[in-house]
Formats: C-alpha cells, structure tokens, sequence
C-alpha cells in the first residue's frame, strides 16, 4: 500500500518535492491545501492531482482521514503552528527547510511530534542520498582513523543567483532568517555532518549583505569552533 499524502503549500518547491521526492518514492497525493481554492486547482492542474483532492485551507487536509502523512512546504513561520496541528491529528510530518526560527520552536515541534506517536522529518534530501553515507563511512569510519586523518578545518560554500523580487526568502516576516535559514541550512549542516554532528564550542556569524528594500539577509558569513582548534567556516548568498 502507497504511503498518502497531503500537501500544503503551491509554490515551487511543493511541485519539486511533490515530482522528485514523492512520487518517485511510490507515494500517493491524497490532499492539496492551499489558501485559495484558485491556487490549488491550478497547481493540481500542473502536477495531475484530481480536483476533488484540493482544498482551499490546510485545515481540511489535516482533518483528512485518509492522510498519513503531511508535507509542509509553507513559509517558514507557518511551520510550527501547522507541524503541531497535524501531529495533533496523528499525521506524520514532513517540514521543509529551515525548520523554524528559533532551537526553542523547532524542540516543539519535534516534542509534539513525539507526544503524538508520529514521525518528524526535515526536508533535507542530501542527507539520504547513497553518497553521503558512503562519504560518512569514509570520514568516520567504524574502526581506526579516516585515511584522510583527523579533520581540522572544513570550508562549505552555497550561492544562488537570480532570486526573484517577488521570493518570500527577501521577506523577513515570511522567511525571519533569510539566506542563513535557506541557504546557511545546507552549508552548517554539511560542517557538522563532516564533525560527525559534534556540537560547536562556539559560533560567530555576520550578515555580509541586505535587500535593500526589506532588510533581508541576502548573504551570510560564519565560523563554528570546536574543542582542539578544529575550525569550520561558511559562506551562503
């Protein structure tokens, strides 16, 4: 039996998800939702979703019986209020990234979650592909040292171009950490991925450059220092 899912959200990354992760994966879309019946129906046109599978609110996919899991592709500060609602219903939760704005927030979330006897997931893809695990066991290898030695100093850069005006990432009320959130998600992730999750001792950070219209942070510069002058730095934009 095909996992079903809902879906909340339209925008690009719901069809990207939606195409690439989801069905690939064997899954089943039995719920849209989104904020206006008109916007569902044509991204369900696009992506050959049935029109009696789309509602015009999140509520009705959440209340859905015949839901087993809900992919949250809403803007970043709609993620803790809609995560604990679906946990609440005894739907599992896929959350795309960044989490949410705070540590506090997202340990939340995750509780709920865990009250409700469902699964949390980020949506984060690289971790699961094949290629990160084998690169873990290289790095981080069951037994002895990576041949590579002890790692010292790890550099992780990201960078899109061309953001629309309209984008909700130039939004701070809709995206409160802007590229940090959305871009620094995968660049601090691959430095402590390479630590083996290891938590920093301390981190510094600085925004290197703003919309000039909103204040968002378009670009990000960090350091993450750890015990035994091990070092990673990251550059997002």
């Amino acid at each position: 039996m095909s996992v079903r899912w809902g879906v909340l959200g339209t925008g690009w990354i719901a069809g990207e998800v939606l195409e690439q992760g989801i069905r690939r994966g064997g899954g089943h879309i039995e719920a849209l939702g989104s904020r206006t019946l008109d916007s569902g129906l044509a991204f369900a046109k696009k992506h050959n979703i049935p029109s009696s599978n789309v509602f015009g609110s999140y509520d009705e996919v959440i209340s859905n019986p015949n839901v087993d899991v809900v992919y949250l592709a809403l803007p970043t500060h709609l993620h803790a209020e809609w995560t604990k609602k679906a946990a609440k219903a005894g739907k599992h939760v896929l959350c795309e990234k960044p989490v949410a704005a705070t540590a506090d927030e997202v340990q939340e979330m995750v509780d709920v979650c865990a009250e409700n006897n469902v699964v949390f997931f980020d949506g984060t893809f690289w971790p699961h592909n094949p290629r990160t695990e084998t690169l873990r066991k290289f790095l981080h290898p069951a037994e002895g040292e990576s041949e590579i030695g002890k790692i010292r100093s790890v550099i992780a850069t990201l960078s899109w171009f061309g953001i629309d005006e309209s984008n909700i990432r130039l939004k701070p009320e809709l995206e409160p950490m802007g590229a940090l959130g959305d871009i620094g998600w995968y660049t601090v992730r691959y430095a402590l991925f390479a630590y083996d999750f290891e938590i920093p001792q301390k981190v510094v950070g600085v925004i290197t450059g703003v919309h000039k219209a909103t204040g968002a942070a378009r670009s990000f510069s960090g350091v993450l220092l750890f015990k035994d002058n091990r070092s990673a730095t990251f550059d997002c934009s």
